[in-house]
């Protein structure tokens, strides 16, 4: 299946691209040839993304190394696989709109009150619609389906004909002019039908959007100051991030933060290790490595209950209040999360606005003997937590419906204007919802030894004295270099993911200007005009402007320093792991393996700001390797 990272790819569009504020719906039952025509029509030419949950299922399918026929298609894996596939390309299509992105979707046009629902939902953004209906009669479809690889019954054939046929006149009411059928019946010239298609979509592409809600979010747009954040993001960007609780790695404050920042690396980590060693007191919360990540509360614009996925703090806030606005816009395992934790937390009278992390559902609890104890398990994404039977946490968790792990509040009038705050004061549940609260209230009970301390206190005192031979120049030009400041954590990033810790810290500064210079040069052969390439070369060779005799040196013991955190940082983890009453593993096709949390979050005293404290060897490993099951995987 073609990842998600992948379609963000495509993101990368203006307020003057084409097809900006347009969708088109495509329909057109079985054999009616509607994959041919809409590639005869040019529609991506013209700017449009298409969104068909199809070809997402049928490439996932060929993957798995199955054919396209009914017997895969409709067995236990085919079904598993479809649905992960509508909710790629849910996603997918909910980043295009999120752009405002030319639209086509995809579908046969049975279900004319879905297709017309969502047609309202995109027109209350701002969106145009139309609509191409490729046509054919009923002989004709059940000829085609006949001869397709994946040939459907034909009665059912029958059924959607009929279907889409007595949807036609809703369709020419709802679209007018810009209802267009096709006829591909056989006999019909295809060629003529499509040109014409084309044409008509052609021009309305090239519209300039007059619906009001349209022009000002494109003034806005045009008009917003772009100012970059410390993570080289626009400004925009940077809120909603923060309205996300987004945070960097300890390590990484190195990279972006300049001398403040490592300064406030090396003190966060202090601060921990005094508070392990009985001196003072820090906050610290669990990061749980659950999905997704879900938004509840009191909609202050009208005071109704809502859940939510990220997409509450869009410019327009999508927010659900009934299993019909859930279903009209997510599917699969996601739209069945949403409506319970809609059924299960809408009586808990929640006033403010917070965000969790699923956890489990009813039926995503198991029993299993691990390492010869029986336990109660749920496996929401990479890790399985284990929580042994018998206990008193067990049977909560056995008696609920649903589990949520709850980390951030929300404050403010809009939800534009809401700020985030890490804990949740009184975190919801009952007997339907095991309710967690992220934040660690008893690391008192992880106090290290004398030992301990003194092996992270001298793994901060070489991060202290490696910190004063780095030149602050080095340190601030990297801060205001955002650009390279990514590519070295991408550099580092290589390692990581293979579970490894990179060596002598010269030769992995050597290894990063190959690694500039070979990432760039792919790029440069890639580029098929003069021009091109040497915009290439003008942001390789400002790249490499950088490494001057003395920011080299500089490099070499910032990359010790970050190891020297990285020691100081595993030790208090492990520490911490120590006081968890729910134990946490990796699955394998072998069987499970012991791990630790996913990690923890050191939260400045303001209770703004905050670090991430992750064992990024392992877990980045686990996340990684082909070698451990998710949550969703079948043992192979």
């Amino acid at each position: 299946m073609i990842s998600f990272a992948e379609h963000i790819k495509e993101i990368d569009e203006g307020v003057n691209d084409p097809a900006i504020f347009k969708a088109i719906f495509l329909a057109g039952g079985p054999g009616s040839g509607k994959s041919f025509i809409v590639g005869k029509t040019g529609l991506t030419s013209l700017g449009f993304k298409v969104v068909n949950p199809d070809t997402a299922f049928e490439k996932a399918l060929n993957k798995a190394g199955l054919e396209m026929n009914p017997d895969n298609i409709f067995s236990i894996k085919g079904q598993d696989i479809r649905g992960r596939a509508k909710e790629l390309t849910n996603k997918q299509q909910e980043l295009y709109v999120k752009g405002r992105l030319g639209l086509v979707i995809d579908g046969t046009g049975k279900d004319a009150s879905k297709i017309l629902r969502q047609r309202g939902l995109l027109q209350k953004l701002g969106y145009s619609t139309a609509m191409i209906l490729v046509n054919t009669d009923k002989e004709t479809a059940l000829k085609r389906n006949d001869a397709r690889p994946r040939r459907l019954d034909p009665d059912e054939v029958g059924k959607m004909w009929d279907e889409v046929q007595s949807n036609l006149g809703r369709y020419q009411q709802a679209f007018k002019k810009r209802f267009i059928i096709v006829d591909n019946s056989e006999g019909k010239d295809y060629n003529k039908e499509t040109l014409r298609a084309y044409r008509i979509m052609s021009k309305f592409a090239k519209e300039e959007p007059m619906n009001p809600i349209a022009k000002k979010w494109i003034a806005t747009q045009k008009e917003e100051v772009v100012v970059k954040s410390s993570m080289g993001k626009t400004f925009t960007n940077f809120i909603t991030e923060q309205k996300n609780t987004h945070m960097t790695h300890i390590e990484d404050k190195v990279l972006y933060g300049g001398v403040k920042g490592t300064r406030e690396a090396i003190n966060a980590l202090r601060n921990i290790r005094d508070m392990l060693a009985g001196k003072s007191s820090s906050k610290l919360s669990t990061k749980w490595d659950g999905a997704p990540a879900i938004f509840c509360g009191e909609d202050p614009r009208d005071g109704e209950f809502f859940v939510a996925k990220k997409g509450v703090f869009n410019k327009n806030p999508k927010v659900y209040k009934t299993d019909a606005e859930i279903d009209a816009d997510t599917s699969g395992d996601l739209a069945d999360k949403l409506k319970l934790a809609l059924k299960h937390l809408k009586p808990l009278g929640i006033k403010q606005v917070i965000q969790g992390d699923f956890l489990f559902t009813k039926q995503d609890l198991t029993k299993e003997k691990i390492d010869g104890k029986q336990y109660l398990t749920f496996h929401p994404n990479t890790i399985v937590y284990a929580v042994e039977l018998g206990t008193e946490a067990a049977k909560e968790i056995n008696n609920s419906k649903i589990g949520i792990v709850w980390h951030t509040t929300y404050t403010g009038n809009t939800f534009e204007d809401m700020k985030a705050s890490f804990g949740v004061k009184n975190p919801p549940k009952s007997k339907n919802v095991w309710g967690q609260d992220a934040m660690l209230t008893n690391a008192s009970e992880a106090t290290m030894n004398e030992k301990e301390t003194a092996e992270v206190t001298k793994n901060l005192s070489t991060a202290g004295f490696l910190f004063n031979k780095i030149a602050g120049d080095t340190l601030r030009e990297l801060e205001k270099n955002q650009k390279l400041a990514q590519t070295i954590e991408q550099f580092n990033n290589t390692f990581v993911r293979k579970g490894e810790m990179h060596g002598n810290s010269k030769t992995h500064t050597d290894r990063l200007i190959k690694f500039i210079q070979k990432k760039y040069q792919k790029r440069i052969d890639k580029r098929k005009t003069e021009k091109g390439k040497s915009r290439q070369q003008d942001k390789l060779d400002a790249l490499l402007d950088f490494f001057s005799p003395q920011n080299k040196k500089s490099l070499e013991n910032m990359f010790e320093l970050q190891k020297q955190l990285v020691f100081a940082k595993l030790k208090l983890i492990n520490r911490l792991n120590s006081i968890s009453n729910i134990d946490a593993f990796v699955k394998t096709s072998k069987g499970y393996k012991t791990t630790g949390a996913e990690g923890y979050v050191a939260i400045d005293k303001l209770g703004n700001g905050a670090v991430k404290l992750v064992d990024r060897l392992e877990f980045s490993y686990n996340n990684f390797s082909p070698d451990i099951l998710k949550g969703w995987d079948k043992p192979k």
